[in-house]
C-alpha cells in the first residue's frame, strides 16, 4: 500500500493541471479579446504538463533509474 500511495492521485492531478491552465488561458482571452486562442493554448499546455507529471509520478513509484523522466 506504501507503493501504491503516489499513484493513487495521478488522475487528480491531471486534471487539475488541465483545468488550471485551461482557466488561466479563458481569463487572459477575456482580458485581451483573443478568443479562443489562449485557451486553447493553455488547455494544451495543460495537457502536456499532465502527462509530465503523470511519467514522473509513475517512473519515481517503479524506482530507479528511467532516463529523463526521473529526478
Amino acid at each position: 500500500m506504501r507503493r501504491a500511495g503516489p499513484l493513487l492521485g495521478i488522475g487528480a492531478t491531471f486534471v487539475a493541471s488541465i483545468g488550471v491552465c485551461m482557466a488561466l488561458g479563458w481569463w487572459l482571452d477575456r482580458s485581451f479579446g483573443t478568443k479562443p486562442w489562449l485557451t486553447l493554448a493553455g488547455s494544451l499546455f495543460g495537457i502536456v504538463t499532465g502527462f509530465y507529471l503523470f511519467f514522473k509520478t509513475v517512473a519515481s513509484a517503479e524506482g530507479g533509474d528511467h532516463g529523463e523522466w526521473s529526478e
